[in-house]
C-alpha cells in the first residue's frame, strides 16, 4: 500500500499468524525485559557497595516514589500506538504529553523539598530515620525523570503503531548501556578510590537518570528520522477532542498509577511488620527478580492493542499466544523459586546477605503465579483499550486498590509475617483481584456488543 494524501499509517489491523505475532511481538518484550535487566543491575552494584543495607532501601524508597509522580505517562506507551495515526493525532497527543510533562515536573519538585519528603517518608511512609537522607538525594537527582520516560513512551508507541517495533527495542538497548556504563564507573572508581567516590544511593541515581536521558534521545532520533515524515493528515487521522482524550487517557493512566504507588503502599505495610528493616532492603531485589518474568508479560499489551482489529478477526491468536506467553514465564518462575536457583540469583547475582536471602526467598515462592496473571491483565486490558473502552480499567484498578490497601493494613495488624512477604501477599492479592475484574469487564463489552449486532439485524429484517 503506498502512501500518500490520507493514507493510514499502516494497514488497519490484517489478520497475523503465531509466527506474524510472535515477530511482532519480540521486540517489545526485549524493552521490558532491558528495563526489568536494568533494576536487578541497579541493586546488584549498590549490594557491592559499603553500607548496603541503607542504601537499598534508600534508593527503593526515592525511586518508588519518583515512579508514582511518572506513573500518569506510562501509558503514553498504549497511547501513542492506539492514537498516533497521522501528524495532527501526533500534534494533539504532543500537546497532551507537554501539559503532563509540566505538571508532573512540578510536582517532582514540591516533593523533593526537604520539609516535603520528610513528611512523606516520615510521618506517611514511617521509612526509618537514617534512610531519610539519602533517598531524598536520589530522589532529588531524578526531578526528570517523568517527564523523559513519558516522551520516550509516547515516541515508542508511534513507532509500534508503524510496525517499527525493532527500533523500539534498540532505543532500551541503547539506555541499558548508558545505565550500566554509569554502574561500572561508579564501581570501579570506588575499587580505585574509595575515599572519594559516590556513595552507593547516588551512584545507583545518577545511572539511571544517565539511562533515562539516553534513552529519550534515542527514542526521539528514531521516531522523527523513521516515522514523523510517513505520518499523513487525512481522513484516517483522528484527533480526539481534549475532553474525549482525558476521558479515554485517565482510565487507562490509573491502571499505571495504581502498580506504582503500591511500591510506597507495600513500604508501608513493611515498615510495620515484622524485620522492617531487612524486608524493606530484600523486598526491592525480590520485586526486580519478578518484573524479569512479568514485564516480558507486560509488553503483549501493546501487541494487543495493535493487532487486535475491529472486528476481534485476530482474537483467537492473541488469546492461544497468551496462554503460551503466561504459561511459559510461569513455570520458568516456577522452577526458578522452587530449586536452588532463587538462592544462587540472591546470592551471587544480587549479592544479598545470608539474612537477607533468608526473607527473599519465601516472598519470591508466594509471587510464583505472578507472570500468568500480568499475562492475564495485559491481554483483557489490551482488548479494552483497543475497543476504546478504558472506562473498564477504573473498575479493575479500584479493586487492585480496595485488596491492596487492605491486606497491607490486616496483615501486620494480626499476623507475624515478615516484611517481605506480606508485600507478596498483598501485590498477588491485589492483582488477582484487577485481573478477575478485567475479565468481567470484556464479558461486558462481548454481551453488548452481541445485542447491538442482534438489534441491528432485526432492524434490517424490518
Amino acid at each position: 500500500m503506498e502512501r500518500g494524501e490520507g493514507a493510514p499509517l499502516r494497514p488497519e489491523h490484517p489478520t497475523t499468524t503465531l509466527k506474524i505475532l510472535f515477530g511482532f511481538w519480540l521486540p517489545l518484550a526485549v524493552m521490558w525485559i532491558i528495563m526489568g535487566i536494568e533494576q536487578p543491575s541497579l541493586n546488584g552494584i549498590i549490594a557491592r557497595l559499603p553500607n548496603a543495607a541503607v542504601h537499598l532501601a534508600a534508593f527503593e524508597v526515592a525511586f518508588g516514589l519518583a515512579l508514582v509522580i511518572e506513573s500518569p505517562i506510562i501509558q503514553m506507551l498504549s497511547a501513542g500506538t492506539a492514537l498516533v495515526l497521522g501528524r495532527r493525532s501526533y500534534r494533539s497527543m504532543a500537546r497532551f504529553m507537554h501539559v503532563w510533562a509540566v505538571l508532573l515536573t512540578s510536582i517532582h519538585l514540591i516533593t523533593s523539598r526537604e520539609i516535603v519528603f520528610s513528611w512523606i517518608t516520615g510521618s506517611v511512609l514511617g521509612v526509618p530515620a537514617d534512610v531519610r537522607g539519602p533517598a531524598q538525594t536520589v530522589f532529588s537527582i531524578l526531578i526528570p525523570f517523568a517527564a523523559l520516560v513519558g516522551y520516550r513512551r509516547l515516541w515508542q508507541g508511534a513507532l509500534i503503531r508503524a510496525g517499527k517495533t525493532k527500533l523500539v527495542a534498540r532505543t532500551m538497548v541503547i539506555r541499558l548501556i548508558a545505565t550500566i556504563g554509569g554502574l561500572a564507573t561508579g564501581l570501579v572508581w570506588h575499587r580505585i578510590s574509595p575515599d572519594t567516590s559516590f556513595p552507593g544511593h547516588v551512584v545507583g541515581g545518577l545511572s539511571l537518570m544517565l539511562g533515562i536521558v539516553v534513552g529519550a534521545a534515542a527514542a526521539w532520533w528514531y521516531f522523527r528520522t523513521q516515522v514523523l515524515h510517513d505520518l499523513a493528515e487525512g481522513p484516517q487521522d483522528v484527533v480526539k477532542a481534549p475532553k474525549e482524550l482525558l476521558a479515554f487517557y485517565i482510565p487507562l493512566s490509573l491502571t499505571s498509577i495504581m502498580t506504582l504507588v503500591s511500591r510506597p503502599v507495600l513500604a508501608f505495610g513493611i515498615s510495620r511488620s515484622v524485620q522492617p528493616f531487612l524486608s524493606l532492603a530484600a523486598w526491592p531485589v525480590v520485586q526486580s527478580l519478578m518484573f524479569l518474568f512479568t514485564s516480558i508479560a507486560l509488553s503483549y499489551q501493546e501487541a494487543v492493542v495493535a493487532k487486535m482489529g475491529e472486528t476481534r478477526e485476530n482474537e483467537e491468536v492473541l488469546r492461544r499466544f497468551g496462554l503460551l506467553l503466561g504459561g511459559t514465564l510461569t513455570i520458568l518462575f516456577f522452577i526458578l523459586g522452587y530449586t536452588g536457583g532463587s538462592a544462587i540469583w540472591f546470592d551471587r547475582i544480587a549479592g544479598l546477605t545470608p539474612e537477607l536471602i533468608e526473607l527473599a526467598r519465601p516472598a519470591m515462592m508466594i509471587l510464583v503465579l505472578m507472570p500468568f496473571l500480568v499475562t492475564g491483565r495485559s491481554y483483557f486490558s489490551g482488548i479494552l483499550v483497543s475497543r476504546d473502552r478504558t472506562d473498564l480499567l477504573g473498575m479493575s484498578v479500584a479493586a487492585n486498590t480496595v485488596v491492596l490497601v487492605t491486606l497491607v493494613m490486616v496483615l501486620p495488624r494480626f499476623t507475624e509475617i515478615a516484611g517481605a512477604s506480606v508485600a507478596a501477599i498483598a501485590f498477588a492479592g491485589a492483582n488477582t483481584a484487577q485481573l478477575t475484574v478485567l475479565i468481567f469487564g470484556d464479558s461486558r463489552v462481548r454481551r453488548r456488543r452481541r445485542l447491538d449486532a442482534a438489534v441491528s439485524a432485526g432492524v434490517a429484517r424490518r
